[in-house]
């Protein structure tokens, strides 16, 4: 963390916004990407709850319906007394079997998984033994046979064959029913737990943009609340504080850089006071002396505390013996010895 926010406060105010918007953007986008996800997978389960198990149900029904049609009307066909009156169940009866078969060919691709498929190869076995028997049952009526197609109806392999019909389309509607509500269980579980992840991912989406925020306002504050304290330092007159931040290339190094100005600037004019004040101080005391010794003495003793003076000596240059004489030192011990020795002016200079 730390070394991410060192990397944060050598940014610009821009790049740390655009970073921050960028972040903030791209969870908005993952966020919403799951959430446009979740709709899709939900939309995929309801389309094929939809056109393969509600419609599956339902054309099997509808097979159910024209299967007991085809049976009322073989048996109204059987129970007209001629063939006028027959002629109409003979009709309806072909138009039931007509739907059934196309019902069946709607049940083909809505009976992908193995259960329904295996109960629909058995409706189609037990319905084609089914019709057999019932073109067998309308060729006789055809023929004016009656008796005989009343005997083949009212016959134990027809009752069966009926009967198996109707069994083997019960189970189809049980299986595609069972089919629909485990897809409606599964929607209901994909809608459950994508909405769980969903409200996770949206807390912690919003975690991380509150850490980001907090992480950036922090890059931002932290140099400017240390700049602040250096300029508290300078305005109580401790103008060598160091100045941080100064190599920074954003606008916090800007700041600081031109506090570093003002520093200087301040430094150069208390250089300035400090050597007015000592040089006025020491013209007021050399003003006040008599005598060259007097002069030398309020010379070094105002001098050396201000320049840290080691040594010192002080000569008068006398024009007549063109020597310099020796007027007085300053922490010198052979004071007696350099008194008693001339200079020539040829060799001072």
């Amino acid at each position: 963390m730390s070394f991410f926010l060192t990397i944060l406060e050598r940014l610009s105010l821009r790049a740390k916004l655009a970073i921050g918007f960028g972040a903030l953007l791209l969870l908005t986008a993952l966020v919403g990407g799951f959430a446009l996800d979740t709709e899709s997978r939900l939309n995929d389960h309801m389309q094929h709850a939809y056109e393969v198990d509600l419609l599956g149900v339902a054309s099997a029904k509808d097979t159910q319906i024209h299967h007991a049609r085809m049976d009322r009307s073989l048996h109204q066909a059987l129970l007209s007394p001629d063939d006028a009156q027959r002629a109409p169940a003979l009709r309806q009866l072909l138009d039931a079997q007509l739907a059934l078969d196309q019902e069946i060919l709607k049940l083909e691709p809505r009976t992908a998984q193995t259960e329904a498929h295996k109960s629909l190869e058995r409706v189609i076995n037990d319905y084609s033994v089914y019709r057999l028997y019932v073109d067998e049952a309308v060729g006789l009526l055809r023929q004016n046979k009656v008796a005989q197609a009343v005997a083949l109806v009212n016959s134990t392999t027809f009752l069966s064959s009926s009967t198996a019909t109707a069994s083997s389309i019960a189970t189809l509607i049980r299986v595609k029913q069972d089919q629909a509500h485990d897809t409606a269980l599964t929607a209901q579980r994909l809608a459950t737990e994508r909405g769980q992840l969903t409200y996770g991912l949206l807390g912690l989406a919003a975690g991380l943009g509150l850490l980001l925020v907090w992480v950036i306002s922090l890059s931002v504050v932290q140099p400017v609340n240390r700049l602040r304290l250096a300029v508290q330092h300078l305005a109580k007159g401790q103008l060598n504080t160091s100045i941080p931040h100064t190599d920074f290339h954003n606008e916090t190094g800007n700041l600081a850089r031109s506090i570093q100005v003002l520093q200087q600037g301040a430094l150069d004019m208390e250089d300035q006071s400090w050597l007015k004040l000592n040089l006025s101080q020491i013209g007021g005391a050399l003003r006040a002396v008599g005598s060259f010794s007097e002069l030398s003495q309020c010379l070094f003793s105002s001098l050396a505390p201000i320049i840290t003076i080691g040594h010192g000596a002080f000569y008068i240059f006398e024009e007549e013996t063109r020597r310099l004489r020796l007027l007085g030192g300053y922490a010198n011990q052979q004071r007696k010895s350099l008194g008693r020795k001339c200079l020539r002016a040829s060799a001072a200079n």
